[in-house]
């Protein structure tokens, strides 16, 4: 950096202006930006009970940011153990349960066009899907009575198969366990909008045991993509990382592409 900053002299008087404008500041840090919000939420909530304690909305999704990336254990430390000015666990919790619900597998194509118009976005996405390493485990969700952990077998479009692990009897749910392995992997599928600044969305999450086959990517890109051209959106591409089943659907769809173009490269 000091031999760039010898070299450079123009970058050089430019840091040398930043630092003295941020020098020459009159405002102190905390009358602006979350540690502001932060300590008004701990000054308003002084000596009032848990029970009586307010939160600025931004406050809020920031204690559900960390809740939900952190987990229970984060949360608890920095509101107990270091005093932070955060909510409760029942209030995020609260404020969990009232966003739309989740279903695991399930493709949420009517929910995607009403976000690309809620945004203002043109019917148009680029898709992209990946799977990251999880915790595996298996729970109960009381909600739909369903056993949640188990990987969900696959349809002919390459589908999770919805509702494969309902709670009938203790023998079932034994059943799953020897039967299904646990999911190792969450598989994330994302719609990205093609306007400048506008969010990703969610398309479907699942969970999974990596252990799907090339043919699945295939049929299940073709599904999304007649899916979501019923809603009248089209997919202009489709992006993944290095796993070969994904980069085998991409290379097939992109000589498709040529195809249509009427210029398909030639093998050397």
């Amino acid at each position: 950096m000091e031999i760039i900053l010898k070299e450079n002299i123009e970058l050089k008087e430019k840091l040398a202006a930043q630092m003295s404008n941020v020098l020459k500041m009159d405002s102190p840090p905390t009358e602006f930006g979350m540690l502001n919000l932060l300590l008004e939420c701990a000054k308003s909530n002084a000596g009032k009970k848990p029970g009586g304690w307010r939160f600025h909305e931004v406050v809020k999704e920031l204690a559900f940011l960390i809740y939900s990336l952190g987990g229970l254990a984060l949360y608890e430390v920095l509101c107990y153990k270091q005093n932070f000015p955060f909510p409760s666990i029942t209030t995020i919790r609260r404020k969990i349960y009232c966003n739309d619900k989740f279903v695991e597998g399930v493709f949420r194509i009517k929910q995607l066009k009403q976000f690309l118009i809620l945004h203002e976005c043109p019917l148009t996405v680029h898709l992209c899907e990946d799977a990251t390493v999880v915790t595996g485990r298996i729970q109960y969700d009381s909600a739909s009575n369903q056993i949640v952990g188990p990987t969900l077998p696959l349809d002919s479009n390459g589908l999770p198969i919805i509702g494969s692990f309902p709670a009938t009897s203790a023998s079932k749910i034994a059943e799953y366990f020897e039967k299904y392995d646990t999911s190792r992997y969450a598989y994330c599928i994302m719609a990205v909008p093609l306007k400048q600044g506008a969010p990703s969305f969610c398309l479907s999450l699942y969970g999974t045991n990596n252990k799907f086959k090339a043919s699945d990517v295939k049929s299940r890109l073709a599904w999304t993509q007649e899916a979501l051209h019923k809603e009248g959106i089209q997919v202009i591409s489709f992006a993944s990382d290095g796993d070969t089943r994904l980069l085998s659907t991409m290379y097939q769809n992109h000589l498709v592409f040529l195809i249509g173009l009427g210029s398909v490269p030639r093998r050397k």
